[in-house]
């Protein structure tokens, strides 16, 4: 009786315990982690997690937390017990050296958050996850991790402010068996051997370890005293055990040439990094790893980052030689870094700092509205709230507009406006007497609905051929006589379509993300109701519904044509 009532109690103490504010990245503890639908064990699984694998915490209920999973964009529910701070020993996004004189370790993404550690310049990191411009760290020598400033790191070699000369340069196995490892020690276990004569890459170096692209193989270090810079005689050259590579074989290492006007180079896989600079079209690249809709490359006679890789072409574009612009301004992006930090760390959460250089504060939230004001870079706003993607700012003289949410930064997200206070479009999309407007838009939604499974494309434009993001939003509002372009950002641009507030979004629509691999709005889809809609994602991947809160940081608006 006596031990009841003592379980009663602790179960009671248990439920009393405030909630703590939940970890902006965590990862799984467990070979087969279960995703589940409901925060139950008698719930449906529907999917699993793999060791290391990292999840984004929606929120949480009891010892059970909501989850994103960036990996395979799905959402569940995982046991509370089954996710840890950091990933397993070797499991990383990227090498990093500190690149200040003292930086501060914090348990947060962003300088609200507490300090819990110091970091001296030069001291290499693991990156194990991101967060806008914070990263989350882990120190090998210690195992200390926490989150810093990611502008505040810098990859390649911490002695030298450029990337070291060997980056992307191939060497060859010069012993009969090598084994690739997982970290640079002998004590780390193996993921495959390599064959005297296999070629690999070089990516970076740690004391006597060279860490290597096996070329059609995996990732992985390998001791620096049996590399060759020349192929030995009589050898043949394998991948004993470990993953080969999908796709790329012999291409690692190739070079590759900017199709477009132009593309950001990010310091990882992501869209929620921020740009390093801007390459412009013709820029020659050297392919150094691929993984889902991202290619990792070292940049002629410049540095390593991401792109998306359907934007690099095999041939050398005729008539450019490409360029490699910074994001900053003309002071250099070390400067610009360090007047925004200081900028961010002084604002409250309520404000915002713009980011880029002549901005519009227009009336109302999308472009079809007036222009209010000009904006200036480092310019600090008073945020009252957001809708559709723009933020609804009050400016240092006292004018009040809107801005889009993707030109300024924030410490918090801004708290959803009521439509009371959202200004409608200043033109409907549909007038009088143009017939059954939200049948034609329903039609649009049921054509694009039914090329789900159609693969991704680039440039395409067709069900018997596939489509790209924009050509499956110009396919179907042309199947019902609507006539639009045909680029992205043209298609948010066209004056034919108008300006549509979230809370107004109706099936046919043209739902439009910004900043994914370009400056400004670069990703489209079409809405099909119940806050889902239908897009081409991108290479690899076949045309699919999402939830349009999947993609809530790169939202920017939405556009009407019907």
């Amino acid at each position: 009786m006596q031990r009841i009532t003592i379980a009663a109690m602790l179960l009671c103490l248990a439920a009393a315990a405030p909630t703590h504010a939940l970890e902006t990245a965590l990862f799984a503890d467990g070979d087969s982690v279960r995703l589940r639908s409901a925060p139950s064990l008698e719930a449906g699984v529907v999917g699993t997690l793999h060791r290391g694998d990292e999840v984004r915490i929606r929120s949480g209920d009891g010892q059970w937390r909501e989850v994103w999973v960036p990996r395979t964009r799905q959402v569940g529910w995982v046991a509370h017990w089954l996710l840890a701070e950091v990933p397993p020993e070797g499991v990383r996004r990227e090498v990093a050296y500190v690149n200040a004189d003292t930086l501060n370790i914090r348990k947060g993404p962003g300088e609200r958050h507490p300090r819990c550690g110091t970091l001296k310049r030069g001291t290499q990191v693991d990156v194990i996850a991101y967060d806008d411009q914070w990263r989350k760290i882990r120190v090998p020598s210690n195992g200390e991790f926490g989150w810093v400033a990611g502008w505040h790191l810098k990859s390649g070699s911490s002695g030298s402010d450029s990337t070291p000369s060997y980056y992307g340069q191939h060497r060859w196995v010069g012993a009969d068996r090598l084994n690739l490892r997982t970290n640079p020690s002998t004590g780390s276990e193996p993921m495959a051997v390599l064959l005297k004569g296999h070629k690999v890459y070089v990516m970076s170096m740690e004391g006597e370890w060279v860490k290597v692209r096996a070329e059609g193989g995996p990732i992985g270090w390998v001791h620096r005293d049996y590399l060759k810079l020349e192929r030995p005689a009589a050898a043949t050259g394998g991948v004993v055990g470990g993953a080969a590579a999908a796709e790329g074989g012999n291409a690692w290492g190739a070079p590759r040439w900017v199709g477009v006007d132009e593309l950001y180079l990010r310091p990882g896989p992501e869209t929620d990094n921020r740009p390093m600079s801007t390459l412009t079209r013709g820029t020659k690249v050297y392919l150094m790893y691929l993984q889902d809709d991202w290619a990792q490359v070292h940049v002629h006679n410049g540095g390593i980052g991401w792109v998306f890789r359907d934007y690099l072409k095999q041939d050398a574009i005729a008539g450019y030689s490409g360029s490699v612009v910074a994001v900053s301004d003309s002071q250099g992006r070390e400067s610009y870094d360090s007047r925004l930090e200081g900028l961010i760390e002084s604002m409250a959460d309520n404000q915002a700092i713009v980011t880029k250089t002549s901005c519009n504060l227009r009336q109302g939230p999308g472009t079809g509205f007036t222009v209010a004001a000009k904006l200036n870079q480092y310019d600090k706003l008073r945020v009252h709230g957001q809708a559709s993607g723009w933020l609804k700012v009050t400016t240092g003289g006292g004018q009040q507009g809107w801005i889009a949410s993707w030109l300024c930064a924030t410490r918090v997200d801004p708290p959803a406006l009521p439509a009371s206070e959202v200004p409608q479009p200043p033109s409907r999309a549909v007038v009088a007497g143009q017939g059954d407007a939200l049948g034609v838009g329903k039609r649009i939604a049921e054509l694009a609905l039914a090329q789900v499974g159609k693969p991704y494309v680039w440039g395409a434009e067709s069900p018997s051929s596939g489509f790209d993001c924009s050509g499956l939003v110009y396919w179907s509002h042309g199947q019902v006589g609507l006539k639009m372009m045909r680029t992205t950002w043209d298609q948010w641009d066209d004056p034919r379509g108008k300006a549509v507030p979230t809370e107004s979004l109706q099936p046919g629509d043209v739902v439009c993300f910004a900043n994914t691999y370009r400056r400004g709005v670069s990703h489209v889809g079409v809405y099909i109701g119940n806050g889902q809609f239908v897009h081409a994602p991108g290479r690899g991947q076949s045309v699919r519904v999402d939830n349009l809160s999947s993609r809530s940081r790169s939202y920017c608006g939405a556009r009407r044509f019907y």
